[in-house]
């Protein structure tokens, strides 16, 4: 965990960058270029969808309790806390290219149940408040450029769960202390996650058959509400992700776990676990605990990562899992691969205390 928080506090306060946490400019990450441009995405986004009102194009509209907003280009501002007893849902977005304000205050829902807020059409902006209690705290379906900012979800069965929607941006929230998931992103594609916490949780950030994402400098279980319990990131079927300089943490699992997710990247990141660091594999027992049928996970790579585990490997790649690459990457502990002679897989440039096969260095 020592490594994880010099990296955190190197990510978050750059003037801290000391020794081998320093980035080297020659070594910038592939991908990094990407950054400014996709936070340089949200932030006009945000102008878009604040244009309006700034402009005297549009008159706010108060918010006091559940119902629909279904204004197209409508700018909502949340006047006081609101709460909800029962299973349904509270404000449900119909309109496009709506924006939510919550000024500061609190969504709260009942035992867990019904849905905080739902966004179903193209376009909507949600900021500035908190949502808690309820099966789920944001909800979005079918959606395209939905935007979050400084949003604390918490205390929900799910924080975050979007399910065939395309161009999430999220910046600057919590997720946290939600009994599932912090986030669930479920047959999504395209999107940016930067400087959010996601901790707490059972996972912190679940992706399934989800692709095109790219994660900066967030702190998924080594933030606000802690480690989570079963992964920090688990990727199921998910292709083409990116993750940077971000930090993942569980206290019971993995740090980082890919099931037949192919062609992701890790750069610069940080993970640790109980079972393994950073396990390529589908055994939710650990490495060695079973193949991947009909096919595992290929292509990824982890380059100029940290993987440590409590009682396991830092980095382990599972039998059936080929084609991958870990490049200078380092653990106090162990590096395992499970394929004879490592298959295909490649292994350079390693700091590790031990291997399990000398194909690894």
């Amino acid at each position: 965990m020592e490594l994880l928080r010099r990296r955190r506090e190197a990510i978050l306060r750059p003037e801290m960058n000391q020794g081998p946490l320093q980035m080297n400019p020659a070594r910038k990450p592939q991908g990094l270029g990407n950054l400014a441009g996709l936070i340089a995405v949200s932030s006009l986004l945000l102008v878009v969808f604040a244009a309006p009102l700034r402009a005297g194009k549009v008159t706010p509209i108060p918010v006091t309790g559940c119902g629909l907003l279904k204004q197209s280009y409508g700018v909502y501002l949340v006047a006081n806390d609101i709460s909800i007893n029962g299973t349904a849902t509270c404000l449900t977005i119909t309109g496009t290219s709506v924006s939510l304000n919550f000024q500061g205050h609190n969504l709260t829902g009942s035992s867990g149940k019904g849905i905080g807020v739902r966004v179903g059409n193209t376009g909507a902006l949600i900021e500035n408040g908190t949502i808690t209690g309820f099966t789920t705290g944001i909800s979005a379906s079918g959606s395209n450029k939905l935007v979050i900012t400084n949003m604390q979800v918490s205390g929900n069965t799910d924080g975050l769960v979007a399910s065939s929607s395309n161009n999430i941006a999220v910046s600057q929230s919590t997720f946290t202390g939600n009994l599932n998931t912090g986030v669930s992103l479920l047959s999504s594609s395209g999107g940016n996650f930067a400087d959010d916490e996601i901790g707490g949780n059972s996972t912190g950030l679940y992706l399934f058959l989800s692709s095109g994402l790219h994660i900066n400098v967030c702190a998924i279980g080594t933030g606000a509400g802690g480690p989570n319990l079963k992964a920090g990131i688990y990727l199921n079927r998910s292709d083409n992700n990116a993750l940077i300089f971000s930090a993942m943490a569980a206290s019971q699992g993995y740090g980082v776990w890919l099931v037949r997710s192919d062609q992701n990247r890790f750069e610069q990141t940080g993970a640790h676990g109980y079972l393994a660091g950073i396990f390529v594999g589908c055994s939710s027992t650990g490495p060695g605990g079973g193949s991947c049928s009909p096919a595992g996970s290929t292509g990824n790579t982890f380059v100029r990562t940290e993987g440590d585990a409590t009682n396991g490997p830092g980095i382990a790649i599972d039998q059936g899992n080929t084609s991958n690459r870990v490049i200078d990457c380092e653990t106090t502990g162990t590096m395992f691969d499970g394929n004879a002679n490592c298959d295909n897989n490649t292994w350079s440039l390693n700091s590790f205390s031990s291997a399990n096969q000398p194909c690894i260095n």
